[in-house]
């Protein structure tokens, strides 16, 4: 129980990914809702709660803003912000957009999909991605019963736009887990 990240360990750290849990196919602010890590991990805060006798710490979060390889100039998706919502307030912009997660490229000329070429202060530190994942300087603290709600802004356009699909949206949130007595 007292080394971190042990089995009983009362205290760890992992990385938390999720997704909207279906494609994306308009402009629109889509919910993260869908938790993909192992089921014996919190699924807070995709479209959950902090679990009783928990706290949650989101140190920093990770992903990589995407164009769709299928944008043709007239027909196009493409990502935008990554909006943290808790208790009705937007975090981090008072102009209520989100954290910048851009990627505004109509055409793609490659029909490859672009990953990470955009403007964005979140990364992945991935073989797609060179950038670092977005560190808070102080953790986003939650009890048990809070919610984060967290949403992608795409921009989309055409009458036959492409998909964002789900593994093309997934983010990871840095967390430290507290399970308390």
């Amino acid at each position: 129980p007292e080394m971190e990240n042990g089995s009983k360990s009362l205290e760890y750290l992992f990385i938390n990914y999720g997704d909207t849990g279906g494609n994306i196919e308009s402009a629109t602010n889509t919910l993260y809702d869908n938790p993909v890590s192992p089921a014996e991990f919190p699924d807070f805060p995709y479209g959950k709660v902090v679990p009783a006798k928990h706290e949650i710490d989101i140190i920093g979060i990770l992903g990589s803003p995407r164009a769709s390889g299928e944008n043709d100039g007239d027909n196009y998706i493409y990502t935008d912000f990554i909006k943290l919502v808790k208790d009705r307030d937007v975090l981090f912009d008072e102009d209520l957009a989100g954290l910048l997660f851009s990627h505004p490229s109509t055409t793609v000329d490659s029909a490859i999909d672009q990953t990470a070429e955009g403007f964005t202060m979140i990364g992945n530190l991935s073989e797609y991605d060179n950038n670092p994942p977005l560190m808070f300087p102080v953790p986003l603290t939650f009890v048990a019963g809070d919610e984060l709600n967290i949403y992608l802004t795409t921009v989309a356009g055409g009458t036959s736009v492409p998909i964002l699909a789900t593994d093309e949206q997934e983010i990871g949130l840095i967390t430290r887990v507290r399970r308390l007595p």
